[in-house]
């Protein structure tokens, strides 16, 4: 794959089950008994990549660190100590190996509260870097970096865990990005067992959510109402998706509840709303379980569990609905809905705003999405059929959608291209400095008082 081939002809030719790459010694490409994994590397710039299925978003997905690139002479290096490296010719001034990078800048110095990137001399596409250096700076909490960019120390901030307070505040303000970020918090049913292997009773429960309500008032507008398993927004924009959403319908929610046996909810069994120990979850589970309660006339029991028990209980299949959330790593919607109800999916321990993102929703790098869909499962998931797109989780309703998490920064007017994303990772490729820019002039009122 190289930079000047098409997205859509490099994802033709590869395979994301990539574990390996080996040179073949040879300009040549290897023939197909010779690449083991689906990877090899044709020569110095071009590594070819056959993938299980055509998938756009494959060049994307590739640009995670999961996937970066190994220099193995480097590997083998002794430590060393001395000044600052940048396009790896000096040792790094910290007394580290020397970094080997790829992309648009490469490490320049570690520092004990930063890190300095600069310009790559020898990026295949440097002509259209328009910075020469970046500075990331760490804070010890969002007051210190809010300070820092009112003194001019900063020309941006984020991954900030505001308060509510401070984003009600911070919200009038031109500076001040909010996007919803890829990270999706849901209530699972337990499809093996009654009442919810009825599919009319899922949607009931999926109708009687108020999320907007959810995200207003019990989350302080700190998330985003999920009326779909995947984000319909992006970087700010509404993003073309003809799959419907899951609406608060109490009308449409009772009739189903009468369809399935149970008017009124006269009959209807308790049932286990089962979540690991947080304060904020179990605010969220008491909110939820009681608009079942009102639009439904059902009783929820919420059951608090310590994390480990709370595993050990999912993994049985000991509950009816449970919480659970995924940090998504990839745009990807094959790839997200395979970690949310394949065997690769697993469960965030305290999911709720852009800070507090975990590593716990990535398989590892040896599971292809095949083995996702194929790989025993717990018993809690051992009934669900493959559920690989949005059509068709919205069509057989696994789980319930709940919130989106939200992403803040604060951007100087001068700094452009800093764009919000799902993944909240920014290209530094395309941001520049308006260097005209000029703070706007406040007008001056001058009161003259004349005395008689």
């Amino acid at each position: 794959m190289t930079p000047n081939e098409p997205a859509e002809e490099s994802a033709q030719e590869s395979n994301n089950a990539v574990r390996s790459a080996r040179r073949d010694g040879s300009a040549t490409a290897a023939s197909e008994s010779e690449i083991p994994f689906g990877v090899t590397a044709v020569d110095d710039y071009t590594l070819r990549v056959r993938l299980v299925r055509p998938d756009k978003n494959f060049p994307a997905l590739v640009a995670h660190p999961v996937f970066r690139p190994v220099h193995e002479r480097s590997e083998a290096q002794p430590q060393t100590t001395g000044e600052s490296s940048v396009d790896g010719e000096k040792s790094n001034a910290t007394g580290e190996a020397n970094f080997i990078t790829n992309g648009a800048f490469v490490l320049s110095r570690r520092e004990p509260n930063s890190v300095v990137l600069e310009r790559a001399r020898n990026y295949w596409d440097a002509q259209t870097v328009k910075l020469e250096r970046v500075r990331f700076v760490g804070m010890r909490s969002a007051e210190d970096a809010v300070a820092a960019y009112h003194a001019g120390e900063v020309d941006a901030v984020s991954n900030a865990a505001f308060e509510p307070l401070a984003l009600k505040l911070f919200t009038p303000y031109k500076d001040f990005r909010r996007a919803t970020f890829g990270a999706v918090t849901y209530y699972q049913f337990n499809m093996n067992r009654p009442p919810f292997d009825n599919l009319l009773l899922r949607r009931a429960f999926a109708l009687a959510i108020d999320r907007n309500r959810l995200s207003r008032d019990v989350m302080g507008g700190a998330t985003e109402p999920a009326t779909s398993f995947l984000p319909k927004v992006e970087g700010g924009q509404q993003r073309e998706d003809k799959t419907p959403s899951i609406e608060y319908d109490v009308a449409q929610a009772r009739a189903l509840l009468a369809q399935a046996g149970f008017a009124g909810g006269r009959g209807f069994p308790r049932v286990k709303l089962l979540v690991n120990r947080n304060d904020q979850q179990r605010v969220v589970a008491e909110a939820v379980a009681a608009m079942w309660r009102s639009a439904l006339n059902v009783e929820i029991e919420v059951v608090i569990k310590s994390w480990e028990d709370y595993e050990a209980a999912f993994n049985a299949g000991d509950y009816d609905i449970v919480r659970r959330s995924l940090v998504m790593q990839t745009a990807d919607e094959t790839t997200n809905f395979s970690l949310m109800f394949g065997s690769g999916a697993k469960v965030e321990a305290n999911m709720t705003g852009r800070q507090e993102q975990s590593n716990a929703a990535q398989t590892s790098d040896e599971q292809s999405v095949a083995e996702l869909t194929s790989n025993e499962q717990p018993k809690a998931q051992q009934a669900l059929p493959p559920i690989l797109d949005e059509t068709q989780a919205l069509a057989q309703m696994p789980a319930v959608p709940l919130s989106f998490a939200s992403s803040y920064a604060l951007v100087k007017p001068y700094v452009l291209r800093l764009d919000a994303n799902l993944l909240d990772v920014q290209s530094l490729k395309n941001i520049s400095i308006n260097t005209a820019w000029r703070a706007p002039q406040r007008d001056t009122v001058v009161r003259v008082q004349s005395s008689r």
